[in-house]
């Protein structure tokens, strides 16, 4: 992992949220060394496509880059 990312990780690893969105993916009991730069980019790319309540039940994904993403076919 690079060592200019784990400062990052730890600031927002200790950030209050309300449903702890990020502890499912790096849970408080793991090393934050054994972290790879792999695992981080899968936990931002799940989480960027997870839709949200606050933005309309769009992904953060679709507002910052003015897309519509279609999960299934409609009839």
């Amino acid at each position: 992992m690079s060592s200019h990312t784990l400062p990052n990780i730890r600031r927002i690893l200790s950030m209050a949220s309300p449903s702890n969105t990020l502890r499912r993916y790096f849970p408080k009991e793991m090393e934050l060394l054994e972290i790879t730069d792999a695992q981080v980019q899968q936990a931002v790319e799940r989480l960027n496509h997870r839709p949200r309540k606050v933005l309309g039940y769009k992904t953060p994904h679709e507002v910052f880059f003015g897309v519509e993403m279609r999960y299934t076919n409609k009839p």
